[in-house]
């Protein structure tokens, strides 16, 4: 309570506008009494403004004081005002967590499913699913997709659909080396990765938020595959059915994403050559065979 000049321009620092002072007269009217008892009399302080208190219209029973000159003034009792609180010598003062209200119940419920484990080829084009399930349609909503990092950060959304509209954060994209190969996918949800390089490995979120504030992620994990470097003659076929040879590179069956080693240029050649061999040999045979039957019968 400011009951003198130091303490009443401290008081007044703290606020931008008027707050009040904690003295009153509305037990006695023209007889101030500070909050804690004492009279303002008592106190050998007072700052009131010119011609002040007056008691305009016989209601104002309160002081405050004014943000210009630290000047006090009368005023109604109701008025809402900024205040201080003072806490005596000695005493401590405990404060009390309230715990925040809990969101009502969710009534949209949006959920979101990826294919959670996905495997490509090096250098092939990807396309992370993302599917979105809510009771009610037409719901105004954004979707980001996030690359996750090793330690759970996801840092800024790689690219972000609104509604029914693809943004790309060019700056993000371009920190991760994914630059001019994100392509927004038909289903404004999905996102497509161009020509995938071995860095490209790891953690994406599909998170979607609606106008409501709810919000729902799920993850994807992408493996890239690289093929041999010591046999540049591979032929490999990706988005085949996957076969048994796909299946011991991945155990989880991924349709469209399987890889089939054919053989190599070699081994082809060899094949050929070997096949070539056995059916010149059984030509002959067989020429011969007619040759010497032709004889037979001509004697």
């Amino acid at each position: 309570m400011p009951k003198d000049r130091a303490t009443n321009r401290f008081i007044n620092n703290l606020h931008r506008a008027s707050s009040w002072v904690g003295l009153t007269d509305a037990n006695s009217e023209g007889r101030w009494v500070f909050e804690d008892g004492q009279t303002l009399k008592s106190s050998g302080y007072a700052n009131w403004g010119r011609r002040e208190p007056n008691n305009a219209d016989g209601n104002e029973d309160c002081a405050e004081v004014l943000s210009t000159r630290s000047l006090w003034n009368d005023v109604p009792c109701n008025s809402t005002k900024e205040f201080t609180c003072q806490i005596g010598q000695g005493v401590t003062f405990v404060t009390t967590a309230i715990p925040p209200t809990p969101p009502p119940a969710s009534r949209l419920n949006p959920k979101v499913t990826t294919e959670e484990r996905v495997t490509v080829l090096k250098s092939t084009n990807v396309t992370l699913r993302c599917t979105l399930r809510m009771r009610r349609t037409n719901i105004h909503h954004r979707i980001n997709w996030y690359r996750v990092g090793e330690n759970g950060s996801q840092g800024a959304p790689l690219m972000t659909y609104i509604d029914r509209n693809a943004f790309h954060n060019f700056r993000r994209t371009a920190e991760l080396g994914l630059d001019g190969r994100l392509e927004a996918v038909d289903d404004h949800a999905s996102l497509r990765i161009l020509r995938v390089k071995g860095e490209d490995s790891g953690t994406y979120r599909c998170e979607v938020i609606l106008a409501s504030q709810e919000r729902s992620y799920a993850d994807v994990n992408m493996t890239i595959l690289e093929c041999p470097t010591d046999k540049k003659d591979h032929t490999v076929i990706s988005k085949a059915v996957p076969t048994e040879v796909a299946r011991s590179v991945d155990l989880r069956n991924h349709p469209g994403q399987g890889i089939v080693v054919i053989s190599d240029s070699e081994s082809a050649f060899t094949v050929a050559l070997i096949t070539g061999a056995i059916f010149s040999i059984l030509f002959v045979i067989i020429v011969a065979v007619v040759l010497l039957a032709c004889r037979k019968w001509g004697k």
